[in-house]
């Protein structure tokens, strides 16, 4: 054990993407939206020295109307993938 300053980390699993006209999210608070927001309003707060996030942090089998329409735009959405996210772009 050594002595000295602690390590502050801050955390955050399974992200949900919050919708762009601010409606309720589904699943509560997003961690990193919160962090953010935090941070924000008290400049001169610690900061975490680590940002480490958990599990999913984008659900591709669960996308926005806006990416549906963009993925539409882009291929069939009546064939597989359907409209998951099957790519980067």
């Amino acid at each position: 054990v050594t002595e000295g300053p602690g390590v502050r980390i801050s955390f955050g699993s399974c992200r949900w993407a919050a919708s762009p006209g601010g409606g309720q999210d589904p699943v509560g608070p997003d961690a990193l939206v919160t962090l953010a927001a935090r941070l924000a309003a008290d400049p001169a707060a610690e900061r975490p020295d680590v940002l480490l996030l958990l599990g999913d942090q984008v659900y591709a089998d669960e996308t926005s109307e806006a990416t549906r329409q963009r993925l539409a735009a882009r291929r069939d959405l009546r064939e597989a993938p359907g409209a998951e996210v099957a790519d980067f772009e």
